[in-house]
């Protein structure tokens, strides 16, 4: 009987066992489809951004914003040009970037290789905001389609938040705030912090808003300070502040 009974241990043990196995196998199985359509909804909205969008260099509203880089990189051909010295820049930190990239002459393969990573990472954190708030896969796509029937929505300030179909601080910043508020959804307050105050040392129209809305959230939710929540605080509040002094 006893040699039985260890019989019947040892088989359900196989038994379990390999159904572990078949069911570990199945929802590796099931992962692998999920991911993969995931990642063709994200590509099918950067598709759809760079079609409708399109891009260009140095022509409409961005010629205004290379004028900065020029002065800079090359400082002798504005020295009398009122516009760049005498007037208030709001976008110092890509001044001194474009300016440096004029000088080694990249400027114009980083700004489309900058212009389709802002393509990316405006669609993922897009996805991650439907998904978020409990919506699918057909929801995202289908707001795609919406927001692109809608003439291209709208950013801070009612501009598209690819502006001008360019690289330019104020697209840099309307997708790094869309990540913010993502990360604050997520209680990922630190990364939070990053991506707002990345949007306000672009831009200081959003480095007055990525304030406000910080102390606002902060507010509404009433929050309870956590080691994250300060380091964001920290973050958002050096950048967005340094950009406002520099004025």
């Amino acid at each position: 009987m006893e040699g039985v009974r260890q019989l019947d241990v040892t088989s359900s043990t196989r038994v379990s066992d390999t159904s572990r196995a078949a069911g570990a196998h199945a929802d590796s199985r099931t992962r692998r489809p999920d991911w993969a359509a995931d990642v063709f909804a994200v590509l099918y909205g950067v598709v759809t951004t760079l079609v409708v969008h399109g891009y260009q260099f140095g022509r409409g509203n961005h010629t205004v914003y290379l004028l900065d880089p020029l002065r800079r990189a090359f400082p002798e051909l504005l020295t009398n040009d009122w516009f760049t010295t005498s007037t208030l820049q709001y976008h110092t930190i890509f001044g001194w970037v474009s300016g440096w990239l004029m000088r080694v002459g990249q400027i114009e393969r980083a700004f489309i290789v900058g212009y389709v990573a802002l393509a990316v990472l405006l669609n993922v954190a897009w996805f991650k905001l439907v998904r978020r708030m409990g919506g699918s896969r057909l929801t995202y796509l289908l707001s795609v389609l919406l927001y692109y029937l809608s003439a291209a929505g709208a950013g801070l300030g009612v501009y598209q938040f690819l502006q001008d179909s360019s690289f330019l601080p104020s697209n840099i910043s309307n997708v790094a705030m869309l990540w913010g508020i993502y990360l604050w959804m997520s209680r990922r307050y630190g990364w939070a912090g990053v991506a707002l105050g990345i949007a306000g040392v672009f831009h200081l129209n959003h480095a007055v808003v990525a304030l406000g809305l910080w102390m606002a959230l902060s507010v509404w939710q009433r929050i309870i300070p956590t080691r994250g929540y300060w380091i964001g605080t920290a973050v958002v509040a050096v950048l967005c502040l340094a950009n406002i002094g520099w004025r």
